[in-house]
């Protein structure tokens, strides 16, 4: 049996019962959700789950189905709050209380392996400089090095100089599109790469959605100018002028300011009419109900590997428009499986839109095309099984060196 440490985040309504809460938090990182339910009962690994959590009232471990959980608070000690913005302690520490608290709980466990997952967020990230004397394999599951939002602000940098270091410092990384080995071999020459995709959910039964369409365009992501949510919104102007009656459904969350901003920008555009916020929705469940009901989905992400959004659309039957960013062209290696945009080009966004809802046969052929594809490439049971051999592998290797 291996002793794994994952450090992560992640939040689902099963371990929100265990644990002491300020107030409930929406669920976030499913993939890591997804990915538990593989590992639970395996025989062959002993997992230990450390993830700092906001508005936890104090650190708490539990074990459930197998899994030993070690959820950290984080913010102020002995306050159930975080710093205020203008004192930016853990900013200036690199999150020294966080770190602090994940390196004691490491090694007390002493595992035989730490799997980062993710590079790029820094509040828990920053720890693995301090637990270099462990074999350690990093997930990829974004890059903040390719975010085109706040740039001139201190967290940006923090978040910037705190993956950088990592890339050029660890070794092992788990990928899943080629940019990603062009560009951490471009930072690190001796990177090794393990080729694994994170898990997507994919046992939908088509029986609980409707097969009719109420609807023609669906986007559910993070709402965020990296995500494209701005570009969409600017596309359906243009589409409106041949389509009045285009109906779309936005499905995410962002902050108050700049969903105001959203809400301002639809109503400048005269789209009121046409565009709905259907906001954070608290189940997949109802996400998907809702994604099963539209035409098409559009996701012009301008920084992407494998979206959940797209991967979701074609297990659902969803023919998908994208823009052509970092991975999002490998969807498309072999043949056409969803349609590629030039990042930033508004008006061909807009032509494919117009193209879509309007050629039901060319939708129903994409369709049929996605779901196929989906089933031959995202196989959750054997991903994990690569990502145990590569946990061997990087052990090996480890041993051989120290």
């Amino acid at each position: 049996m291996i002793k794994v440490v994952w450090i992560c985040h992640f939040s689902n309504h099963e371990v929100q019962k265990h644990l002491p809460l300020v107030k409930k938090s929406p669920q976030y990182a499913p993939w890591i959700s997804l990915l538990i339910q593989e590992f639970k009962e395996n025989t062959d690994i002993e997992l230990h789950i450390i993830a700092p959590f906001r508005w936890l009232k104090k650190d708490t471990y539990f074990q459930l189905d197998g899994i030993h959980y070690h959820f950290i608070k984080t913010g102020i000690p002995f306050v159930h709050r975080h710093w205020p913005a203008i004192f930016k302690f853990d900013f200036w520490t690199y999150f020294y209380l966080n770190r602090r608290k994940i390196r004691k709980t490491v090694e007390k466990i002493k595992p035989e392996i730490i799997n980062l997952h993710g590079t790029e967020n820094t509040y828990f990230s920053s720890a693995i400089f301090d637990l270099k004397k462990y074999p350690v394999l990093i997930t990829i599951q974004g890059l903040f090095s390719f975010t085109e939002i706040m740039k001139n602000d201190y967290r940006y940098k923090v978040k910037l100089k705190t993956e950088l270091r990592i890339l050029k410092e660890f070794n092992n990384y788990g990928i899943r599109a080629k940019f990603l080995e062009d560009y951490i071999s471009s930072k690190n020459p001796n990177s090794n790469f393990f080729w694994y995709k994170y898990p997507f959910k994919n046992d939908f039964n088509h029986s609980d959605f409707a097969v009719e369409k109420t609807y023609d365009v669906v986007f559910f992501a993070i709402l965020s100018k990296d995500k494209g949510i701005e570009d969409l919104i600017k596309s359906i102007k243009i589409v409106k002028q041949t389509n009045n009656s285009i109906s779309v459904k936005i499905i995410g969350t962002t902050n108050d300011s700049y969903f105001s901003f959203l809400k301002k920008l639809v109503r400048d555009l005269d789209l009121v009419s046409n565009i709905e916020f259907l906001g954070y929705l608290a189940t997949q469940e109802e996400v998907h109900n809702w994604v099963s009901k539209a035409k098409i989905c559009v996701l012009p992400t301008y920084n992407d590997i494998i979206p959940g959004t797209i991967v979701e659309s074609l297990f659902l039957k969803i023919p998908v428009i994208a823009y052509a960013a970092n991975g999002v062209v490998d969807f498309n290696f072999k043949e056409e499986i969803i349609r590629l945009v030039e990042v930033g080009n508004l008006e061909e966004l807009a032509r494919q839109i117009t193209i879509l809802l309007t050629d039901n046969e060319l939708r129903v052929q994409l369709s049929i095309k996605a779901y196929q594809y989906a089933i031959e490439n995202f196989d959750n049971a054997l991903e994990t099984k690569k990502l145990i051999d590569a946990y061997r592998k990087v052990i090996i290797e480890f041993s051989k060196i120290y």
